[in-house]
This record gives structure tokens, C-alpha cells and sequence, in this order.
């Protein structure tokens, strides 16, 4: 396993009312190979979306796709949340060898479930996807894998 490392953000404001949220996301990219896997863990952190707000948070790529950037544009309404996630700087997951044709996005509960919410297709070095989730608190990443219907992460 991989640990995958997530960016904080500055505080930011919410309107209508004044909320205070210190949102993190996480772009993790990440592949499995034994020489990787021994002993490390993935760490995801969860930020809950107030209703009615709309928030912009920054994605940090994992050391296995350094140069990949990312943003993602959470929307809380009617007790469903949007998310719309754009990435830059991708590299085909064939790339990282093996049986890895695809990326999968993943959307984690604070309680550690892990639902798979859709694949996303690099075209060029750029791949977006938006979906929706009942979820009002939630960690996102991306892994590599060998298809789009996986049902967890790799390893």
C-alpha cells in the first residue's frame, strides 16, 4: 500500500452563514507493486459539505504521479452532493505497467468505506468527470486500475 498525501487549505468562509471549513481532498494516485507495498497505508482525509454551499478544493498528486494537479468543485443540495472533479498533468495508467488500463474515482466516508463512483477517461493529459453521492462528508481518490468496475482499490 501507498501513503497518500493530502494539501490543507486555508479556512475559507461560506455564505450564507459563516462557516469556518478546512476542506482536504486527495489525488491519489496510486499503483500496486511489492516493492511499494510493504508496509505503508493509504490516509485519506474527510471534510463534511454544509447544504447549500458550493466549495473549490485544491487535489495533491501522491509521489507515483508528482506532476498531476487537480481541483475538485463539491456542491451540497437536497441531501445530495455533487462532485465534479478536473484533473491536469495525467499520464495513461498504462504507464504504471502491469494490468493498470484505467483510473477509478473513488469517494471515502469518514467511517472508511470506500465507494467506487466512476472512471475517469484521460484525454491528453487531462481527464474530468462529474457524479454525485448521498455522502455530506467524504475524502476523494483516484487509483489506477485494471478496470472500471473494480469493487476496492488495489492494494
Amino acid at each position: 500500500m501507498i501513503v497518500l498525501r493530502a494539501r490543507r487549505l486555508e479556512t475559507m468562509s461560506i455564505v450564507p452563514k459563516t462557516i469556518s471549513l478546512a476542506a482536504v481532498l486527495t489525488l491519489a494516485l496510486s499503483v500496486a507493486t511489492p516493492a511499494r507495498d510493504q508496509g505503508l497505508k493509504r490516509e485519506i482525509v474527510a471534510a463534511t459539505y454544509p447544504e447549500g454551499t458550493t466549495v473549490k478544493v485544491a487535489l495533491a498528486a501522491s509521489p507515483h504521479l508528482a506532476e498531476a494537479s487537480g481541483e475538485a468543485k463539491v456542491r451540497r443540495r437536497r441531501g445530495v452532493t455533487d462532485l465534479e472533479v478536473d484533473l491536469q498533468q495525467m499520464q495513461p495508467a498504462m504507464m504504471f505497467g502491469g494490468d493498470y488500463n484505467t483510473y477509478v474515482l473513488w469517494v471515502v466516508s469518514p467511517e472508511g468505506l470506500i465507494y467506487n463512483v466512476g472512471e475517469l477517461i484521460v484525454n491528453g493529459a487531462k481527464a474530468k468527470q462529474k457524479v454525485t453521492t448521498p455522502l455530506a462528508g467524504f475524502g476523494v481518490m483516484v487509483t489506477a486500475e485494471p478496470h472500471f468496475l473494480v469493487a476496492k482499490p488495489s492494494p
